[in-house]
């Protein structure tokens, strides 16, 4: 989306306000240079700030002020306390919140650095909700009779991200016997115990067929038939890496590098926070990354991670995938760009840049003296899970 009049005013050369203005109290009107078909999406998403706290902080200085960390204020049925980093975040309920007083006084978020603690001490009535990752906490909290469970949307997608290290990794059918190589319905089953969904495609849209995707099922002769004609060399070695520090994912590392062994490729893993390889990760110097990311809610998202424009994407290009992104940000029928992201789904499975792995389904744990929550706790395409309707939470009897 691009507001009419908005990049000539950022880079100085017009002194003419970018195209949007108030028309009432309520209204905003806003021009743009071309028609959007992510107008509405792009509007919802940016914060409301509040004027009289920050007209008059200087705009790179922006997020350094303590409006940030210790005086917030939002528009929803709860008022920021206190936040203590790595430990907790205090609300107190908006009284005149437009939907009706919340019927909960406070609420504290605290931070785990495990999960599974979290919920121990949801068992030991420290906590009331938990977000749990783990299938093992999931199964867990299952079969807690105190407890009920609310799944979660699949709000990202894991996947093996390919770096150019070592070179060969380069040839997609290189990548593309890796996906042959690994038994995701397997890995799902047994280890994600069906918390999980296997995908092809790094972005989700009911929208949008998918019926021309290669479903890349488990074929370790295809990859290594693949691996063949690409001359892969069995003496090399591929690093994995992940971000994920969790047990959980070193279980997975460990499958990979079981599967990848079996056809013939030698693979070292590797986990540790993402601050020890951005480095590397960034120049292109790994083998693979297992990663997560945004799956939507709208597949623009992908522009970010595949355009060869994109700031944020340091090492993939296509000229096809270029042409498929630029024309589904200017095409506003959905049935036209229903056919443009099949195409998109197309290409970058062929690419499998992304080796594309499964969907985690998250899971609330609730106990049941919380009353009026609402099923589906989370916002599908997003990675931050919003509260719905907090201010309808009951507790106790």
């Amino acid at each position: 989306m691009q507001i009419k009049g908005a990049a000539a005013y950022n880079d100085g050369s017009s002194t003419t306000p970018p195209a949007v203005k108030a028309v009432d109290d309520s209204t905003v009107e806003i021009t743009l240079e071309a028609a959007s078909p992510l107008f509405l999406q792009q509007a919802a998403m940016p914060f409301i700030l509040p004027s009289h706290l920050l007209e008059s902080i200087p705009v790179d200085k922006l997020f350094d002020d303590p409006y940030f960390t210790d005086k917030l204020v939002g528009t929803g049925p709860y008022k920021f306390v206190e936040w203590e980093r790595d430990q907790y975040e205090t609300l107190t309920r908006f009284d005149d919140y437009y939907r009706g007083q919340p019927q909960i006084e406070n609420i504290v978020t605290r931070l785990f650095a495990q999960p599974s603690v979290a919920l121990l001490a949801q068992q030991n009535n420290e906590v009331d909700a938990v977000l749990m990752l783990s299938p093992d906490d999931i199964a867990t909290a299952q079969g807690d009779a105190n407890l009920d469970v609310f799944p979660g949307p699949a709000m990202l997608v894991q996947s093996l991200a390919t770096g150019k290290k070592p070179e060969l990794i380069t040839d997609e059918r290189v990548r593309q016997a890796i996906l042959y190589a690994i038994d995701r319905d397997t890995i799902v089953s047994q280890l994600y115990k069906g918390a999980a969904n296997v995908e092809n495609t790094p972005f989700l849209a009911d929208w949008v067929p998918m019926t021309d995707v290669n479903p890349y099922p488990y074929d370790p002769e295809k990859a290594k038939s693949l691996l063949a004609d690409a001359g892969w060399d069995a003496n090399e070695t591929l690093d994995i890496w992940a971000y994920y520090t969790d047990q959980f994912t070193g279980q997975l590392l460990a499958a990979f590098q079981q599967y990848l062994g079996e056809v013939g490729i030698k693979a070292e893993v590797l986990q540790t926070d993402f601050a020890n390889i951005e480095a590397d990760y960034n120049a292109g110097n790994f083998g693979l990354l297992f990663s997560g990311s945004s799956v939507g809610p709208d597949p623009d998202a992908m522009y970010i991670y595949f355009h060869s424009k994109s700031a944020y994407n340091t090492l993939y290009s296509d000229p096809k995938v270029d042409e498929l992104l630029d024309a589904g940000r200017v095409t506003l029928d959905e049935t036209e760009r229903a056919k443009i992201y099949s195409e998109l789904a197309v290409r970058l499975n062929e690419l499998s840049w992304w080796m594309v792995l499964w969907t985690p389904l998250r899971q609330w744990a609730v106990t049941k003296d919380i009353g009026g929550v609402h099923g589906m706790m989370g916002t599908p395409g997003l990675h931050i899970p919003f509260y719905t309707h907090a201010e309808t939470w009951t507790k106790g009897a």
